[in-house]
């Protein structure tokens, strides 16, 4: 297995490269994952179990089950993934919450094994007062946080995405790039598992330059491995 991952990674030096897509280093792990729904309301929940189908579709390998609620008080982290409503502070965390767009919510994520995420928790603003579509919406771009996707306009990225961030959202919806990505991010490429749990290991790497030096090598390499899948 070694030798066919360096002899991969040869193979990729020699692939033009297009920067595609902002990762974050960890991904769901194979098999199923649970998320307890819990908005208090009918509605709400409909919105986010249709969000959760949405990315469903895209996934392989992976799956996001959503289930009811069974009394256990919401906590992070508590080795459950949960989606409910929460007060939320307008620094908490240090992440601002925008009272008039969508981005009314904290994601929190937990690393497991490397680059498996063991429990994600959405809190959503409970003192909006949330339709439907809204909803869907912001837990649409949060479970793309949990599935591993940063926001790509951060890093220059200029593409049709519901993971942009803030006001930039240009899609209520999971869009063909999106959909690409995902796919392309959860084939499961051996290759692909080792530059996710080396890019892991560069964030802990004590000098910045260093850090970021490493992070960006393998950034550009599981770009090149979706740039392979798409054509």
């Amino acid at each position: 297995m070694k030798t066919a991952v360096v002899a991969a990674l040869a193979a990729l030096s020699l692939v033009p490269f297009t920067h595609a897509q902002n990762l974050t280093g960890y991904v769901l792990p194979p098999g199923t994952s649970y998320v307890v729904v819990n908005t208090g309301n009918s509605d709400l929940d409909a919105a986010v179990y249709s969000a959760i189908a949405d990315w469903n579709a895209c996934l392989v390998g992976a799956t996001i089950v959503g289930v009811p609620p069974d009394g256990t008080p919401p906590a992070y982290p508590n080795q459950r993934s949960e989606i409910y409503m929460d007060q939320i502070d307008a620094r908490e965390d240090g992440l601002p919450i925008y009272a008039n767009t969508s981005v009314t919510t904290v994601s929190t994520l937990l690393k497991m094994q490397s680059h498996y995420v063991a429990e994600f928790d959405i809190r959503i603003d409970n003192s909006r007062q949330w339709t439907p579509d809204d909803l869907k919406h912001v837990v649409l771009h949060e479970l793309g946080h949990a599935i591993g996707f940063g926001h790509p306009d951060e890093i220059g990225i200029d593409v049709p995405s519901v993971m942009r961030s803030g006001w930039n959202h240009p899609s209520t919806t999971i869009t063909d790039w999106d959909r690409k990505w995902t796919q392309a991010l959860y084939a499961w490429h051996p290759l692909q598992a080792t530059l996710l749990q080396k890019m892991t290991q560069a964030r802990s790497i004590p000098s910045p330059f260093k850090r970021q030096r490493k992070i960006n090598y393998y950034q550009r390499r599981l770009d090149q491995i979706a740039t392979i899948l798409f054509d």
